[in-house]
Order: structure tokens, then C-alpha cells, then sequence
């Protein structure tokens, strides 16, 4: 019975803690080969449509493209500016 509580325990609290991916948590998981948890424009090259739009998604302009950058340009509501560079 003590297992069969730990068990349960551990399931509960690994399905509470698991977040859904964002398109672009899934776009960085699959070209980071550096594992920065970012994507170059070298890494960039392996998506042409992400590579063509890598400095207009580049919205603090640190040559890197974070999940929250591809969300955000993704997600049509930034009118043309970024919250970051106020």
C-alpha cells in the first residue's frame, strides 16, 4: 500500500508540473544543436521559412532566436512592437 501511495504521488505531481510546449518551445527543441535553449541563424538554416524571418523575429537583436521571440511574432498580436524594447 506504501508503494502504491509514493506511486500515485509521483504521477500526480509529473502530470501538474508538465506545461504544454509553445510552437516555439517546439521549434527551438528541434534546431538547438548547441543546447543554449536558443537558435543561431547557423541553426536557423535548417528551417528556410525560420531563416528568411530570423532578424525580423530577432526583437532584441542578440542574434539569437529564444521560444518566447518565435511566440511572439507567431502569435500576431505584437502590432508591429515588442514589450521588451519599450
Amino acid at each position: 500500500m506504501k508503494t502504491f501511495i509514493i506511486a500515485a504521488a509521483l504521477i500526480v505531481s509529473s502530470v501538474s508540473s508538465a506545461t504544454p510546449a509553445t510552437p516555439g518551445d517546439v521549434k527551438v527543441k528541434a534546431l538547438d544543436k548547441d543546447g543554449d535553449r536558443m537558435i543561431s541563424l547557423d541553426e536557423a538554416k535548417a528551417d528556410a521559412d525560420l531563416y528568411a524571418r530570423f532578424n525580423t523575429l530577432d526583437t532584441n537583436k542578440d542574434k539569437k532566436l529564444d521560444a518566447g521571440e518565435i511566440d511572439y511574432k507567431a502569435s500576431g498580436m505584437n502590432h508591429g512592437k515588442n514589450p521588451k524594447n519599450k
